[in-house]
């Protein structure tokens, strides 16, 4: 049996069973009747309605959480910026206040690149030619 059920297949099923069985309402299955099948149908029906209304409450505080997130991202921001322009950039303040100080950054360097990585294009060729043989 699949572990996840479409709710408007499992819905048109009951409901094909459901007609079906009170056309025949003498036909029991063990302790499985009509009135028990009809039950659990309007079970299965409130407690998918409550996860539906759950759900747009879960998303609304979500929205709220989320505009929230962006408020306080927001005053970080302005904060560390104002502490940038009075402190200066390579202060300990601004470190404090969770920003990089430039002292702190870490310089960019060059690698030599070994020679035989290096390539020679066709026109490079022709003029190092050139150099080499002289006027």
């Amino acid at each position: 049996m699949p572990t996840f059920y479409s709710p408007k297949k499992l819905h048109k099923d009951c409901g094909k069973v459901l007609a079906t069985w009170r056309s025949k309402p003498e036909l029991r299955l063990g302790d499985l009747t009509c009135d028990v099948m009809k039950q659990a149908l309007d079970d299965y029906e409130k407690a998918r309605k409550e996860l539906i209304a759950n759900r747009m409450e879960r998303m609304a505080l979500q929205k709220r959480r989320d505009d929230l997130a962006k408020v306080l991202a927001g005053g970080c921001t302005r904060f560390r910026n104002g502490v940038r322009a009075v402190y200066g950039p390579d202060s300990t303040e601004y470190a404090q206040a969770g920003g990089v100080r430039t002292s702190a950054r870490k310089k960019p360097r060059r690698t030599a690149v070994p020679e035989e990585d290096i390539v020679e294009t066709p026109a490079k060729s022709k003029a190092a030619a050139r150099r080499k043989k002289g006027p």
